[in-house]
């Protein structure tokens, strides 16, 4: 008895071994692990996520659909680690195949761009005479309200190094045409021609700056970040003489910096190529990298009713109140720094960064013209406009852009725009 009880017991435990091994064969073809190749490169939400990012820009597709911040802190390939010669694994080879591909699909990129953009403009005569009397108005006039000119030493790279960096890196180029164009427009509007080149230059160099970030070493850094820089200030200058009845908000100005965060706001990786001073002087008056600082509580407090009207109105989650706090932390610093009498040419840095800095879903938020998105807009759009002296390119952009806003909000919110 006791065998047969022994080997019923043996039978059994076999059985549910077999079954057992069964079902985990069932549930392993039923409910297959998903895998994706590990992306180095991908944003920083979807890599904290440990999920897959589709590595898209300015926005990834994960990022979008939560209406959150997508910031690629990994995503400037430095031209010198593009590719390996001396690799022995076939993975390496296959990556700098890989590369090489990228690399050359890029540069057609490139060149189509640019041929779209000066499709206008043939090589000629009078071509190189607008381009020699663009560059000689950037020298002599355009120059002196660009960033942290009040600084002698930066003024000088703006007004003389810039051009002659310009002579290698077409990005910075075309940014400089550009610019030069915009400033003399504002003293001759209805020259059509002039205005023509404006937009061809625009689109050239909007075109260069998109690739550049794929192509960057010791010798082109700070070539590129000017070039950067200078769309950046581009982008803000074409808001001029827009229409503005009925209120669009100036989504393309918000829009479009997101791509170039690593740029602008440059992590340390991307920081230590640069050698020229002026590019740290920028960067650092006015002192934008410390976060902590610009998005503190503080910074906002004295515009607290921005934040507590009228919250029943709309969908309010975290996420919201983050993206809301955040956005008005940063206009709260700007407010900060006027009180304290900050140079107008340094509080451009603030005034023209800070698309960078608003939180993707506020800028959502503006497209849906939420009022209280609303609001902090024209709060900004207020606080711009008292620091517009003597920088052309600013002119009377902030104060438009203000009072657009205020006829189109509520009258409760009026008080609560002019801090």
């Amino acid at each position: 008895m006791d065998l047969q009880g022994s080997q019923t017991g043996s039978s059994n435990t076999s059985t549910d071994a077999t079954a057992t091994g069964g079902l985990r064969a069932v549930a392993k073809n039923k409910f297959p692990r998903l895998y994706h190749n590990k992306s180095r490169t991908g944003c920083q939400r979807c890599r904290a996520r440990r999920v897959k990012c589709s590595e898209t820009h300015p926005v990834c597709t994960n990022c979008s659909r939560h209406g959150v911040d997508c910031v690629y802190d990994r995503g400037v390939r430095l031209a010198n680690q593009s590719i390996n010669s001396s690799s022995k694994s076939s993975q390496r080879r296959a990556n700098n195949s890989r590369l090489r591909t990228e690399n050359s699909q890029t540069y057609n990129l490139l060149t189509d761009s640019l041929q779209v953009a000066t499709a206008g403009l043939p090589e000629n005569r009078s071509r190189r005479l607008l381009e020699l009397r663009l560059l000689h108005n950037y020298i002599e006039n355009t120059c002196h309200g660009l960033l942290s000119c009040n600084d002698l030493s930066v003024y000088r790279t703006w007004q003389f190094d810039i051009p002659r960096m310009a002579l290698k890196q077409e990005s910075l180029l075309h940014g400089i045409f550009s610019i030069s164009s915009l400033q003399l427009l504002r003293l001759t509007p209805d020259d059509l021609d002039l205005r023509k080149a404006q937009e061809f230059y625009f689109s050239a160099a909007r075109a260069t700056t998109d690739v550049d970030n794929g192509y960057i070493s010791k010798e082109n850094a700070d070539a590129i970040w000017f070039a950067q820089v200078l769309f950046q200030i581009n982008l803000f200058a074409s808001l001029e003489g827009r229409i503005l009845e009925p209120y669009v908000p100036p989504l393309q100005w918000l829009e479009a910096i997101q791509g170039h965060r690593n740029m602008l706001s440059p992590p340390p990786n991307l920081s230590k190529l640069f050698r020229t001073n002026a590019v740290m002087v920028i960067l650092s008056n006015p002192d934008l990298t410390d976060h902590d600082q610009i998005f503190s509580a503080l910074n906002r407090q004295s515009l607290s009713g921005l934040m507590a009207l009228d919250r029943h109105e709309e969908m309010w989650d975290l996420e919201a109140q983050r993206a809301y706090e955040r956005t008005l932390s940063y206009i709260g610093s700007i407010r900060k720094a006027s009180l304290e009498g900050e140079h107008n040419l340094v509080m451009a840095g603030r005034i023209v960064g800070f698309p960078l800095f608003a939180p993707f879903k506020f800028i959502k938020f503006v497209e849906k013209q939420h009022p209280r998105a609303l609001a902090m807009l024209a709060c900004f759009f207020h606080l711009a406009s008292k620091h517009t002296e003597n920088i052309w390119w600013m002119g009377s952009t902030p104060l438009r852009e203000f009072q657009a806003i205020q006829r189109l909000l509520p009258s409760e919110w009026h008080s609560l725009i002019t801090p």
